[in-house]
C-alpha cells in the first residue's frame, strides 16, 4: 500500500512550526502561509495567545482530509494504513504543540502530507489541500533562494 494515513505528530509539527515561524516574523513563505491559510478559512494559531482551537480546528480538518484521501485509495479496506496504537488502531488526532522543525524538514512534511493527501478529486480541491500546495511552493522558492550557490548565480 503506498497511500497511508500520516501520524498526528507530522501534522502538529507542520502547524506548530508555521506558527512559531510566523510569530518569529523572519519567513516571508511563514508569513505567506498565515494568510494562505487565513483566507481559506484556517488560520495559523498564534503561540502567545490561547488560540488552541485554531490549532484544533486546522490540525483536525488536515487529519480529516488525509483520512477521506486514503479511504478513496482503499475503498474495500477496513483498515486505512497509517500509524497505529498498541491495539492496532489508527492513532487518534489531538492537537499539540512540538518543537519546531526545520525549514527542510517542514516543507519534507508537508510534501509528504499532500502526497498522502491526493487520491481523489475532493481532496485535491479541499480548500486546505490547495493552500499547502501553495505554501509548499514559498518554502521551497525560500529555501532556495537562502542557498549560497543561488546567491553566487548571475542575475
Amino acid at each position: 500500500m503506498s497511500a497511508y494515513v500520516v501520524a498526528p505528530s507530522m501534522i502538529n509539527e507542520i502547524i506548530s512550526t508555521l506558527s512559531v515561524m510566523q510569530e518569529q516574523g523572519t519567513s516571508h513563505a511563514a508569513n505567506m502561509a498565515g494568510s494562505i491559510l487565513n483566507e481559506a478559512g484556517f488560520p495559523l494559531p498564534s503561540l502567545a495567545g490561547s488560540e488552541s482551537s485554531r490549532h484544533e480546528v486546522l490540525g483536525r480538518a488536515m487529519y480529516k482530509l488525509n483520512k477521506l484521501s486514503v479511504a478513496g485509495r482503499y475503498p474495500d479496506s477496513k483498515e486505512l494504513p497509517g500509524s497505529i496504537d498498541s491495539k492496532g488502531r489508527l492513532l487518534p488526532w489531538k492537537a499539540a504543540y512540538f518543537y519546531p522543525v526545520s525549514p527542510v524538514q517542514l516543507l519534507k512534511s508537508i510534501q509528504c502530507w499532500l502526497y498522502q493527501t491526493c487520491e481523489t478529486k475532493e481532496c485535491e480541491e479541499h480548500p486546505v489541500y490547495l493552500a499547502f500546495d501553495k505554501i509548499k511552493n514559498y518554502l521551497a522558492l525560500e529555501l532556495v533562494t537562502n542557498t549560497p550557490e543561488y546567491n553566487a548565480a548571475k542575475w
